[in-house]
């Protein structure tokens, strides 16, 4: 179980260890909307990077993102758009 795991002493000791040996370490999680582990994982790190898909992403579940970002108090240090077409850039 995926919630299990990322609220044990061992993945918090995991995280504990890795922080001396790297500058910055990247957690990857599922989509913020679909399930509670990124909530999860956010609560122990330093801040996340919200990824966007353009196109598939309506504005409502935008705004619902930053909504739960903000009522859980987690730090977004930025936001990637990604499936943006030539005719957009």
């Amino acid at each position: 179980n995926p919630g299990e795991v990322l609220s044990s002493l061992r993945w918090q000791r995991v995280l504990k260890d890795l922080r001396p040996e790297f500058d910055l370490i990247l957690v990857d999680s599922p989509p913020l909307l679909a399930v509670s582990d990124p909530c999860d994982i956010a609560r122990q790190i330093d801040g996340l990077i919200l990824v966007v898909r353009l196109g598939k992403n309506r504005r409502p579940a935008a705004l619902r993102a930053r909504e739960l970002l903000g009522a859980h108090h987690l730090p977004v240090l930025g936001v990637i758009a990604n499936g943006l077409s030539d005719e957009d850039a």
